[in-house]
């Protein structure tokens, strides 16, 4: 590496003299000149040497002061400086010129021998700093760049702290949520269970009168009714959370669906001693709204539980308002309320406000989940407004999207049928229980029945017997299922009714039941009051 020397002097005699001087004793060294102090630091800027000779006596800008510029430079003062100065120079200004950085001095005139020993030495001081400098710099560096890698590690580290609180909190949430399944299930199923199996072994007990008896009874089918709510809830929030539940849009009448809402909660709210208000707007002609009508009516109902549950006195309205581009549904009651740190938790499953075991309501607090469910499969929204003590109203809105107010019902295409003179019902059924139970409904009212116990049998009578008039086909039987025995039937019985008959009472299985060709469909479990609808609309009854 080629050698770099500044020599700083205002002479430019004695600038040649040293020039030349340099040369002899440092062959190929590049030899700068400057005849200033102000030149001298401008070219230590541009040229970086190795070592600076300084005079210290020079006009304007002195040694000393250009030397304490050159020292006040961080670029600069790792550069080795030599004074140049006369033999008799004041110990006061020497030690001036030390306190400013200065190096070394040498004695003018220059002798060769003390220069080349003052300049090798001053370059290997250059060159032990900078290679100081060097590896300070390079561990410096080394300690910002694993700071750096420390500070990325605990920052990672910090977010997979984070996430483990948030997995763990996460983890004891969905604990709870288990748990308080577990308990609700439990308490849900058992509670009505016990009543039907403790009535049961009653009722049947001699001692006990007619009356009793019928009391027994009613007890029976409350906790049946209680039990299959509860089973149906849970398969619904299951179909909800899964994307499962199917939704089937249709023109319907919506004041004929909110009517039929108020007559079946009217009694009910009659027995508490509650009013029960139905709010429509001031219309005369009907709104049809684009929906599953099915769906529509239990989302409703869960909402009117839920006021009916909460509500002791006062009342509960209902209705909705029409506005531009969507129906505004609400359901109103002076019920207990909801407290505010309350109202984000209500829509969540198996939540209600008061907290298991302990809350006073029965119910599986599956409700407004449901409820809330359905009304997002229509692309709506719910929300509350609340006062713990001050009841609560619900709203939830399904926007018109399609709903055409003066657009006509679909015409049913059976409402009725002739009552037959003879009828003959096939019973499709390979359940022994529910097989007699069907048998003895219909035998109470004197229809005659044949019985199958399989989908090909079943096949088989209505081959044989052309007097059949209509089919109760339970759908999961061996051999023959109860969809592949419709679709032949109707290949060659086509105007022969079926009824589809299922435990799983999902759209899924409706629509499949439909698809196959049956022309209704009842889920088990059913009453004989149910059966009885089906035999009437299909005109085996009077109405």
């Amino acid at each position: 590496m080629m050698i770099k020397i500044l020599i700083i002097d205002d002479n430019k005699n004695n600038l040649i003299a040293e020039q030349a001087l340099f040369s002899h004793s440092f062959p190929g060294a590049l030899i700068i000149t400057a005849l200033s102090g102000k030149e001298g630091i401008e070219k230590s800027r541009k040229e970086n040497p190795d070592v600076i000779l300084l005079d210290l006596v020079m006009p304007i800008m002195d040694g000393i002061e250009t030397c304490r510029i050159l020292k006040d430079d961080d670029s600069l003062r790792h550069i080795p400086v030599i004074m140049l100065t006369a033999a008799k120079t004041d110990s006061k200004i020497r030690t001036k010129a030390l306190q400013t950085g200065v190096e070394s001095f040498l004695s003018k005139p220059i002798d060769e021998a003390e220069l080349t020993a003052q300049v090798s030495s001053m370059i290997r001081l250059k060159k032990s700093e900078t290679r100081i400098r060097n590896e300070k710099e390079m561990l410096e560096e080394q300690i910002r760049n694993r700071t750096r890698e420390l500070e990325i590690e605990l920052e990672e580290r910090k977010l997979v702290e984070d996430a483990l609180k948030v997995a763990v909190v996460n983890a004891e949430s969905s604990n709870r949520l288990i748990t308080a399944f577990m308990h609700n299930i439990s308490h849900e199923v058992r509670t009505p269970l016990n009543g039907i199996l403790g009535f049961s072994s009653l009722i049947i007990q001699p001692d006990y009168s007619e009356e009793e008896k019928a009391y027994y009874f009613s007890l029976i089918k409350s906790s049946s009714d209680r039990l299959l709510n509860t089973i149906t809830n849970y398969m619904d929030i299951s179909l909800i959370a899964s994307g499962n539940l199917e939704v089937k849009f249709a023109p319907f009448d919506l004041h004929k669906v909110l009517v039929q809402l108020f007559n079946q909660y009217k009694p009910i709210c009659a027995n508490k001693k509650i009013a029960l208000k139905l709010e429509l707007p001031e219309i005369t002609e009907h709104k049809i709204l684009n929906a599953d009508e099915e769906l529509f009516q239990k989302a409703f109902s869960h909402l009117l539980d839920n006021a009916v549950k909460f509500t002791s006195k006062g009342f509960i309205s209902f209705g909705y308002k029409s506005h531009p581009h969507l129906f505004e549904f609400f359901i109103k009651d002076t019920g207990v309320g909801i407290g505010e740190e309350s109202i984000t938790l209500i829509f969540e499953s198996f939540k209600q406000e008061e907290a298991l075991p302990h809350r006073g309501y029965e119910g599986s607090g599956l409700g407004l989940s449901i409820a809330r469910g359905i009304v997002g499969l229509f692309g709506g929204d719910m929300r509350v407004e609340s006062k713990k003590g001050f009841g609560s109203t619900f709203y939830f809105t399904i926007h018109h999207k399609g709903n055409k107010l003066d657009q006509e019902l679909p015409l049913q295409t059976r409402d009725e049928i002739a009552i037959q003179r003879s009828p003959l019902i096939l019973i499709a059924e390979d359940d022994e229980s529910n097989l007699l139970f069907i048998e003895t409904v219909l035998q109470s009212i004197g229809v005659p029945v044949l019985i199958a116990n399989n989908g090909k049998d079943a096949v088989d009578l209505c081959r044989q017997h052309g007097e059949i008039t209509l089919v109760l086909m339970d759908i999961k039987m061996p051999v023959m299922d109860g969809l592949e025995a419709t679709r032949e039937i109707k290949s060659f019985r086509k105007e022969l009714p079926v009824i589809a008959l299922t435990a799983f009472a999902m759209n899924l299985d409706k629509t499949r039941s439909l698809d196959a060709g049956c022309d209704d469909y009842l889920s088990k479990p059913f009453s004989g009051d149910a059966l009885f609808e089906k035999l009437r609309k299909y005109g085996f009854l009077h109405p």
